[in-house]
């Protein structure tokens, strides 16, 4: 009896041996599925990160396209008043040495002292 009963213990083992290598098999063939299935999903999403990278990186370059246009109207502006405020010394000290003129020859004309 003990010879059958360790033969019984021993065809248990074996048993329950090969149902937990069975168990492992399955779970490790579902744990590679799983991880499959993320990694699937994380170069899903790192597509969609390069799109968005790809979208800012248009967005700031034409955004850095046109600080640089509105930079360098500010700059030809800055040309065109500083020519402007010259030309308008210019006739101010014409004009103030035409009165002048004018203030002297009126001052001789009419005799009175300066």
């Amino acid at each position: 009896m003990d010879e059958e009963r360790l033969t019984n213990i021993e065809r248990s083992i074996a048993d329950l041996r090969t149902v937990v290598e069975h168990g492992f098999a399955s779970m490790r063939s579902e744990m590679d599925r799983r991880f499959g299935e993320v990694d699937h999903r994380f170069d899903e999403v790192e597509k969609r990160f390069d799109g968005v990278d790809r979208r800012f990186g248009e967005v700031y370059a034409t955004m850095d396209r046109r600080f640089n246009e509105v930079n360098q109207r500010i700059d030809d502006t800055r040309s065109q008043l500083k020519v402007l405020i010259e030309d308008v010394r210019d006739n101010v000290r014409i004009v103030a040495e035409g009165y002048m003129t004018l203030e002297e020859r009126v001052t001789k004309v009419e005799g009175r002292p300066r």
